[in-house]
């Protein structure tokens, strides 16, 4: 049998210790990653080997030649031009005649590979993937079989909202020669996106073989040192060169240690390692060959390459260092700082946390490097929330890390796309804008920006200048000081998941676009987002309400006019909004309150205020302008069901689509309404940028702009001549229930596991989440995409059998957790009492 090593990686996410080395040759302790699988493949007698290059190959070639001193026979095979995963293979099509074996180059695994190839032939399998189980699914490819091992379905790198099981592709395959004829040659083809879809779809004999052992796809700084300590600490079988002194200790005989040192285990040295007295090393430390640490030195928890020079007590903690630097005396290299190869460090210098420092670099002495050279900053943020990016100016986002976004959101943008920055009129916005200008100019896009304005007219600006994007900076928090920024697109919809991801790619990886000088972006123009956004507002105030020039939000006459009461958020108070629709202009009367909630004293103060001056309610305008809360004419405050049901009324009453998207997780009955309306209704995903584009009529969005709203809610009671409590009289009786349930990062995907095998003859729906019909109701099940823990959304007829429902799955979720990684759970209703307590 052969075999085939795909040795084509760039290791992106592995820079700058792949700067000047291909990620296969990676070296893990003094070897690289590709030599522990050639290890490997010897075990199992197989020792034709074809390598598959592309980036670098010189190095790979001049390290293994043909493999002869490692037992084996390598044959080269190069791409001129990228192919894909399965269009590598296509290349040495000429050398697989026979069965063969693909395996990736940049992984560490001890799997027992005969298992798998027995298995494959007692399928009679055309492909056989070899699959695991991890505990974050999130960047693999999930797959899912039957209980014979046959594969039904694929979901590469889906998001918590798409994971319905924690077995993934290892990128490890058994395959038939035939499997080539379905490769075009020269053509690029991926395995998971392209071929094995394909033999799924024409029923091809596809299995997945789950297999037991270790298994580290190397794909990233934090997985790269992880298998250094879990190859020291006996978890993956391989061989480890060098002595083993004692437990855990690894000294090659040609290293000098003094006896004055403290080793403590797991530690590795190479050969011709120079350790001085008064040194400290590991717990956790791994001394490349030819290093020298100087007296006084510590390295602790720390990976350094061959030849990495350490002056007179200097401290190098959870840090990784590539080949032939220099660390001088008294510098300190911080916890998973990366340092590329051929970098000096100055004397008293402090590289802090999470810093990366790129090859042939020199850091002059008595420095702070708290971001990386190029005055970006090289910690790792996960980006996205539900609602855009959040947190503190100068702390979660800091100045670096504005510009650093900017040339990330810019990589996805083409060059000289016309992008609208616009902020709240609050001063801190305002900073992470001028911010993030910088950097978007530096990447060839040319800016149109604004003199402040609420988030719906910002909306409505990027369709009235027909912008490419938008970023909109306010102060969600004015207790907790933190900001957020909204990203949206040309249709001013918040970007869709895929483009958060290429963001977040750009971002983590410093994939950066480099222009020319003469490609510098510009800036257009100064608008004023406000002024087309109230015109707007007007002529649909006129449309709406017949011919009143205005429609008035607080009246202070007795003109006959609707009358209602605006409160907004403003600087952690709620203020009552005394302005006209039609112009901002009239005044702010301040009413402060303990909370930026509604509920809060104005639960008895408002409604007195709408039976003092006969308002026909009073609606909650929160900082983002979406409606927070209504109390009615008699001052009632609309429970959350209530809330939906009059905003689907006043969106029905006002637009002329023959369609409607509705998010799955929406109560049953505003569906139903919307048939009966007339409407066509699709279900959609449950996230923000869809419940955004579910309430898009024309240039405004109802559900998210409540000025707009007030327009549609004067126009639906006026039209019916009715109040708010009568309009929603003979409205059938339900319970939306919403709640959460933590659960840990890592057993989110076991637990999206077991819940799906609770799905096998059940009706389900898995539009976005699982969820589980019941007779008078449902259950959906939501992994939160940026919190560690699961959205539940209950719709019931009853409010004791929504609570039944939504106890009984946060009781699955908070098990299901608990169970070993490979166990198969009991199902709830069998546990003891005493769990389902």
């Amino acid at each position: 049998m052969k075999a085939v090593i795909m040795a084509g990686g760039k290791g992106t996410r592995l820079r700058p210790l792949t700067s000047n080395t291909p990620k296969p040759m990676v070296p893990l302790l003094d070897r690289p990653v590709m030599a522990y699988i050639i290890d490997l493949l010897k075990k199992h007698d197989i020792t034709d080997i074809a390598v598959t290059m592309q980036y670098m190959p010189e190095q790979i070639k001049n390290y293994f030649g043909d493999g002869s001193e490692f037992g084996v026979h390598l044959s080269y095979f190069q791409e001129e031009v990228p192919l894909g995963t399965a269009g590598s293979i296509k290349n040495a099509e000429d050398f697989l005649d026979e069965r063969f074996i693909v395996i990736s180059g940049d992984a560490l695994t001890d799997f027992d590979l005969s298992q798998a190839i027995e298995f494959h032939a007692q399928k009679q399998a055309l492909a056989t993937l070899v699959l695991t189980q991890v505990a974050h699914p999130l960047e693999f490819g999930v797959v899912m079989t039957d209980e014979d091992g046959a594969i039904y379905r694929f979901l590469e790198k889906p998001t918590w909202s798409e994971v319905f099981s924690d077995t993934v592709n290892t990128g490890i395959y058994i395959l038939e020669p035939e499997t080539l004829k379905w490769m075009n040659e020269h053509e690029p083809m991926d395995f998971s996106k392209d071929l094995f879809p394909m033999l799924l779809q024409h029923q091809q004999p596809l299995y997945g073989y789950v297999a037991e052992g270790y298994w580290s796809d190397i794909g990233s700084v934090e997985q790269y040192r992880q298998a250094h300590w879990d190859l020291l600490e006996g978890k993956v079988e391989a061989a480890i060169t060098g002595l083993q002194v004692k437990p855990g200790i690894w000294i090659s005989p040609e290293a000098d240690i003094s006896p004055d040192v403290s080793v403590k285990a797991p530690v590795w040295i190479g050969s011709d390692v120079i350790v001085e007295p008064d040194c400290m090393i590991g717990p956790r430390a791994v001394l490349g060959n030819g290093c020298i640490v100087n007296q006084g030195g510590v390295i602790e928890s720390a990976i350094l390459w061959e030849d990495v020079f350490t002056e007179g007590h200097s401290e190098v903690k959870g840090a990784t260092i590539g080949k032939n630097c220099l660390i001088r005396t008294n510098a300190c290299v911080m916890e998973h700082a990366v340092i590329g190869d051929h970098c000096q460090v100055g004397r008293n210098s402090r590289i802090h946390p999470q810093v990366k420092i790129y090859p042939y670099k020199f850091i002059d002495h008595q420095s702070e490097i708290r971001q990386s050279i190029l005055w970006q900053d090289a910690r790792k943020y996960h980006l996205f929330g539900d609602k855009g990016i959040e947190g503190q100016l100068l702390v979660d986002l800091s100045l670096g890390m504005l510009q650093r976004l900017a040339c990330a959101i810019a990589s996805v943008l083409p060059k000289g796309a016309r992008v609208l920055l616009e902020h709240d009129k609050q001063t801190t916005p305002k900073l992470a804008i001028d911010a993030l200008k910088m950097g978007l100019l530096a990447s060839g896009i040319h800016l149109i920006t604004g003199k402040g304005a609420s988030l719906p007219a910002v909306r409505h600006q990027v369709v009235y200048q027909r912008t490419d994007f938008a970023i909109y900076a306010y102060q969600s928090d004015f207790q907790q000081q933190r900001l957020r920024l909204e990203l949206l697109d040309k249709e001013g919809l918040p970007i869709p998941k895929n483009q958060e991801r290429q963001i977040q790619s750009a971002f983590d990886h410093e994939q950066f676009r480099q222009i020319g000088h003469d490609e510098v972006g510009r800036e257009l123009i100064e608008v004023d987002s406000m002024l087309p956004y109230w015109n707007a507002m007007e002529a649909a105030s006129r449309i709406c309400t017949g011919h009143r020039d205005k429609f008035e939000l607080l009246s202070g006459g007795m003109d006959g006019k609707r009358q209602w009461i605006m409160v907004c958020e403003e600087q952690g108070k709620l203020n009552l909004h005394g302005r006209a629709v039609a112009r901002l202009a009239s005044r702010w009367i301040s009413y402060p309150v303990t909370s930026i909630s509604p509920l809060g004293k104005s639960e008895t103060e408002i409604p007195a205020m709408i039976k003092a001056i006969h308002a026909q309610g009073a609606l909650i305008c929160g900082n983002d302008g979406t409606l927070k809360g209504i109390c009615n004419e008699r001052g009632e405050w609309l429970e959350e069901q209530e809330l939906l049901l009059i905003q689907l009324m006043v969106y029905l009453h006002m637009t002329e689509e023959s369609e409607l998207t509705i998010p799955v997780n929406m109560p049953d009955i505003l569906e139903e309404w919307a048939r009966l309306a007339g409407k066509k209704v699709h279900k959609g995903k449950a996230d923000y940028r869809a419940q955004v584009r579910a309430g898009k009529n024309g240039s405004f969005f109802l559900y998210h702009d409540v000025m707009y709203f007030s327009i549609g809610l004067d126009r639906l009671l006026t039209d019916r001549d009715v109040s708010i409590s009568a309009v929603l009289e003979g409205a059938p009786d339900f319970v939306w229930l919403k709640r959460q349930v933590a659960c840990s990062w890592t057993d989110k995907g076991k637990v999206m596991r077991f819940l799906m095998r609770e799905t096998k003859g059940k009706p389900v729906e898995l539009i976005d989440g699982i969820k589980f019909m019941e007779e008078d109701g449902w259950t959906l099940v939501l992994p939160e995409e940026d919190q560690s823990g699961f959205h539940l959304y209950v719709y019931a007829q009853t409010r004791e059998q929504a609570e039944q429902l939504a106890r009984t799955y946060s009781r699955k979720i908070i098990q299901y957790r608990k169970l070993p990684l490979h166990d198969q759970p009991a199902l709830i209703q069998s546990w003891p009492d005493e769990l389902n307590a």
